[in-house]
């Protein structure tokens, strides 16, 4: 079970012991929480209200404790990060901002902003987070939330007759460009952005949608080898309910936010369904 917010520790004053003990005799064997070395993002509810009603209790909360009394009650304690969706991050690596088929910087939609895969000054402050809180705790398994190309999934299950576009196709900053050709051979064209993007996508798509799977694979299997000195838990990993009959034959998971999931089969333990 995701317990991420901390209500049961603020609106209801439940302790630790008294919550987990009720998860526990609700049949919850696994307790999936968030940490103070690498929090959660916000999806864009507003909390002012709530933070100052709450905020003294909220800052008197201890995440160990609450890890504790999660096993204590007999449960696993999972810990999780949301690997490429952290929009203030994106204040502090501005070129990790993803560049959609068009040449368009991504201005998110709503509360979500992603994070482009291929900015290793990124991934490397986001492992090092991801490390410390798996030192901290010693969790069971880390799951990998937002692991992917950008891609608002909720924008497009929503709309039955959503129509993928230029604007939903990541990521072609420069960077993701040259490592395309460089790792492929593919010679990008005299142009601009769109040009370039357009004779990819025209030209070799296969190639680009097996090398981004390829990327994303190799950052998870970087954060994996991360953490191997603190534990190396198992890895989590959040995909998505995209059946191709609602995509007219389509693998969008595949195509449009990479997602592979027979190639991450092997470094991956568990695939979790949204």
């Amino acid at each position: 079970m995701k317990v991420y917010d901390l209500q049961w520790f603020t609106t209801y004053g439940m302790s630790y012991a008294e919550a987990a003990e009720q998860l526990a005799a609700d049949g919850v064997t696994v307790v999936m929480t968030q940490n103070r070395f690498d929090p959660l993002p916000s999806s864009g509810v507003d909390q002012s209200a709530y933070l100052a009603t709450y905020g003294d209790r909220i800052a008197s909360y201890d995440d160990l404790a609450w890890v504790e009394a999660v096993r204590a009650a007999g449960m696993e304690a999972h810990q999780t990060s949301a690997t490429f969706f952290d929009p203030a991050a994106l204040e502090h690596f501005p070129d990790a901002r993803p560049i959609d088929a068009r040449g368009e910087l991504d201005r998110g939609i709503d509360w979500y902003t992603g994070v482009c895969p291929t900015h290793d000054g990124y991934l490397n402050w986001k492992i090092d987070r991801i490390r410390a809180a798996v030192d901290a705790y010693r969790p069971e398994a880390m799951f990998l939330q937002f692991t992917r190309f950008p891609g608002f999934w909720e924008n497009w299950t929503w709309n039955p007759d959503y129509e993928f576009s230029d604007a939903d196709r990541f990521c072609f900053c420069d960077r993701c460009r040259g490592l395309f050709a460089e790792a492929t051979g593919f010679v990008l064209p005299e142009g601009d952005l769109p040009t370039q993007a357009q004779a990819i996508l025209s030209e070799a798509p296969d190639a680009w949608n097996a090398w981004r799977a390829q990327r994303l694979k190799d950052d998870i299997q970087q954060i994996a080898r991360a953490m191997e000195p603190v534990g190396a838990p198992p890895l989590t990993l959040n995909t998505l309910p995209f059946p191709r009959a609602d995509f007219d034959g389509r693998d969008v998971r595949r195509t449009i936010v990479a997602q592979d999931l027979p190639l991450l089969s092997d470094t991956i333990s568990t695939f979790e369904l949204m």
